[in-house]
This record gives C-alpha cells, sequence and structure tokens, in this order.
C-alpha cells in the first residue's frame, strides 16, 4: 500500500470529514477507495453558515461522487 493510500484509509477509519469544492454542501468524506479512485460521500456541513445550504441540498446528502484518489489527498492535506 502506497503512502497516499494509507493516509486514505486512516481518513476513513478516522470518519475524516474535509472539504471539498465537487460536493454540493462543499463538505465530504470518503467511503472506500478502489482501483486509484476515491468513493466520496456528500455529507452536510457543519458551519453554521453553511446551514442554509444543507437544507437546500438536503436531497443530496449521502450521494457518492468518484474522484482520482491525488485530488481527494490534496483536498484533505493541502
Amino acid at each position: 500500500m502506497t503512502e497516499l493510500e494509507q493516509d486514505l484509509e486512516n481518513a476513513i477509519i478516522n470518519q475524516l470529514t474535509f472539504s471539498l469544492n465537487a460536493s454540493p454542501t462543499c463538505q465530504g468524506k470518503i467511503k472506500h477507495i478502489e482501483d486509484g479512485y476515491a468513493i466520496v460521500e456528500v455529507v452536510a456541513n457543519p458551519s453554521d453558515y453553511m446551514q442554509e445550504s444543507n437544507k437546500e441540498h438536503a436531497d443530496k446528502i449521502g450521494t457518492v461522487i468518484m474522484m482520482p484518489q491525488q485530488y481527494v489527498h490534496n483536498a484533505i492535506y493541502f
């Protein structure tokens, strides 16, 4: 397992949520990784100023986005 994959596995184990521009709530959480891709779940944004957006996009919370592992790694750690 590469260092990048280990970092992503740790994010999964720790249920780390992170800022994700591709998410309608601007927040995501990795569900799993496969074949160089990360499967990311759209989650509600905990910030007070995003509560209205969470309501607006409530139907998208729980959906998944498939992204290259490197993009997700950069979103979390850089």
